[in-house]
């Protein structure tokens, strides 16, 4: 059943704070690639995001034809879960779950 709510996705100030709490390594990485780490564009997020997943195995070419839009930062915060879960989260491997999760 539906709430006819639309689901939102939090701008890049949020989506920053949120996923720095959830993830020391990327807090690290987007502070380094930040022009402003309490500010950061969606650009960045998504950059230190694909440095995040490059660390743990994901190809580059699971971020083929990623553009502008809330599903940037969606994809920036499935790397930051997928990175921030304990090993036993994962029916599989949490490369497979971060490689299905990305597609």
């Amino acid at each position: 059943m539906s709430t006819g709510r639309a689901r939102v996705v939090p701008g890049p100030r949020v989506a920053g704070r949120l996923l720095t709490a959830l993830s020391p390594e990327f807090a690290h990485l987007l502070h380094g690639l930040a022009r402003h780490a309490d500010k950061p564009s969606e650009d960045e997020i998504l950059t230190a995001a694909k440095h995040l997943a490059q660390h743990l195995g994901i190809p580059q070419t699971a971020w083929a034809g990623v553009r502008s839009g809330s599903k940037r930062v969606s994809l920036a915060a499935v790397v930051v879960l997928g990175h921030a879960q304990d090993d036993e989260a994962f029916r599989t491997s949490r490369l497979a779950w971060l490689r299905a999760m990305l597609r």
